[in-house]
């Protein structure tokens, strides 16, 4: 098991980072498609959504919303 040194400062950041997704809910398509080449490993109609210093990287079909990745927005090397 992992000692956190911040409990309280994680599950805030968890919470807040949940509640980014689940914003998606609504209006997913509102966010602009991605054309860089960073984004053509997971196809076509990316979509990133930020959070923090994260990129969330997700696609929409139909009425489902895929989340491919949550990185760290500076290893998208081109935007």
């Amino acid at each position: 098991m992992f000692d956190c040194k911040a409990p309280l400062t994680a599950l805030k950041h968890y919470e807040n980072l949940f509640d980014t997704l689940k914003s998606l809910e609504r209006f997913p398509e509102s966010y602009p498609i991605q054309t860089g080449s960073s984004f053509l490993l997971f196809g076509t109609n990316v979509r990133r959504i930020n959070y923090k210093k994260m990129a969330i990287v997700y696609t929409v079909h139909d009425d489902i919303v895929y989340i491919h990745r949550i990185i760290a927005a500076n290893l998208i090397t081109s935007i």
